[in-house]
Formats: structure tokens, sequence, C-alpha cells
């Protein structure tokens, strides 16, 4: 009876021990819907000659994900931005647009997104999650429309929100436990992006993960019509959960605090602030 109890112990330690292991690749299969909910919210300050002006504001919007066709090499999938709405505040005028309201559609955040919205973009990720890009968004180096103020966010930020389709996906090195930690980093038109992880816990297959990060770097931007050049510093903090037997991300939190300059005209000016994202990914 003893030796029985003791095997089945040890099958249930095996399962179980299985089951919190980390898969090497993404696991999805044709006919899943991802959508994705996204939210963030910002207040970005700048002083210069005395003056301090604040940008405060907002950004919502919606992606579904739908996934055409999986082998072992790669998936392709179809990414469709569903809606997305936008409000800030510069010097005492407001931006506002939402791409459910009609009348927000002749804006110039509407016209940005007008070609994009409701428009299904055919992707194509390797096992690991990673954007294989097309050949011709190689030979035009295509970027997403994102419309003056969004542009400002993403200047000012250098990009460390991400691919949202790849932000979907995370796999965890091999053999990852509680505690394990790691660090990547990425290049965002000359920012750089150092980030850490470090896994907090691991409870039926989800990993909660705390990632931390710096950004440093340098690079030239155009606002208003001028070009300027802008170093840029900072960090984020953040949080990621994922279902760690398919690489599949349940949710995104993040808070980046850029520390940047930026010259102009003769002057250094400083630009600060604090962006909060929460996205949630949905299994459909």
């Amino acid at each position: 009876m003893y030796k029985k109890l003791s095997l089945l112990s040890f099958l249930f330690l095996a399962t179980y021990a299985a089951a919190q292991t980390p898969v090497q690749q993404i696991k999805v299969s044709a006919g899943q819907k991802i959508k994705i909910v996204d939210s963030l919210s910002f207040n970005i300050v700048q002083e210069a000659m005395g003056q301090t002006m604040e940008m405060p504001g907002a950004t919502s919007s919606s992606t579904l994900l739908e996934i055409k066709s999986s082998d072992a090499d790669k998936s392709i999938l179809t990414s469709t931005l569903l809606h997305i709405s936008f409000n800030s505040s510069v010097m005492g005028q407001d931006m506002d647009y939402d791409s459910d309201k009609p009348a927000d559609k002749g804006s110039e955040v509407g016209k940005a997104f007008e070609e994009k919205l409701n428009k299904a973009e055919n992707i194509t990720l390797d096992n690991s999650g990673k954007t294989v890009p097309s050949p011709e968004k190689i030979a035009t180096k295509e970027e997403e429309p994102n419309g003056g103020a969004a542009d400002m966010i993403k200047n000012l930020t250098g990009g460390v929100g991400g691919n949202s389709t790849e932000n979907a996906f995370m796999l965890l090195p091999t053999n990852s436990t509680t505690g394990s930690a790691w660090s990547d980093s990425t290049v965002f038109e000359g920012i750089k992006t150092t980030r850490t992880y470090i896994i907090k816990s691991i409870d039926n297959n989800l990993a909660t993960i705390t990632v931390m990060g710096v950004m440093s770097g340098s690079r030239k931007m155009e606002m208003q019509g001028m070009e300027m050049n802008m170093t840029a510093g900072g960090k984020l903090d953040g949080e990621i959960i994922v279902d760690i037997s398919n690489g599949l991300v349940k949710k995104r939190t993040s808070v980046v605090e850029p520390s940047n300059s930026i010259d102009v005209m003769g002057m250094s000016v400083p630009v600060t602030g604090k962006l909060t994202t929460v996205t949630y990914y949905q299994l459909q």
C-alpha cells in the first residue's frame, strides 16, 4: 500500500512539474481569436524659458488577432484595429478623437487612422512569437500612422510599448522557476531599452513576471515641422502575466517615466512625465 501511495505521489509530482515547464515555442491553432484591449494614461511635462507645459491625456484601443494557420515554424494571422480613442490637452487646447464617432473622422488623428480601422492586416510570426517582416514592408520601411499627439508620445518614449501583436506572446527561458531572472534589450530609432525580468510566482501555469528597465540613447525627431535632437533616458516598471503552457500573455502593465532633453533653437528643453499602460489579452 505504501509503495502504491509513493508511486502515485511520484506520478502526481512528475505531472505537476511537467505542467509547470514553460513551452519553448508558442502554441496556437487555426481559428483562435485574441482580443487586445489597451488603455494608456499619460502626462508629459516640458520646461522651457521658466515655463512649465503639461500635456495630460489618455488613449484606448481594441484589436482582434485571428490565427489563420499554424505549424512548427510559423503562424499566420490577421490583426484588425476595431476601435481607438484619444484625448489630450496642450496649452489649453483640447484634442479629442473617437473612432466610433462619425464626426471625428475628419480630424487629424481620424485621417491618420481611417485606412487602418477595420482592415485586416496579414502578419506572420515565427515560433517564438516574433514578427517576420514581409518583403514589402522591408522595401518600403512602412510604419503605422499615428497622428500628431500620438506621434509625440511615440517620440518621447522611444517606442518602449513595442509591437502590439508580438506583445500577445512571451516565452520564458528553459527551466524557468519562481525567482528566475533574465535580461534583454531592444533598440527603437536610436533609443535602447534594457529590461530585466524576474518571475515572482507560477501558479496553475500562470507566471507573474516583474519587469524593470532603463532607456538611453539619442535620436533626431520632428515636431511641428522642426527637426530636433533628443537625448533620451528614463526608467520603466511593469508586470506580465503569461500562460507558460502556450506562451499566450494574459495581461501587461507598465509605467514609463521618461527623462529626456530636446535641443531646439539653441536651448536644451527638459521633458519628463509618466505613462501608465494596462493591456488585456482575451482568448475568444
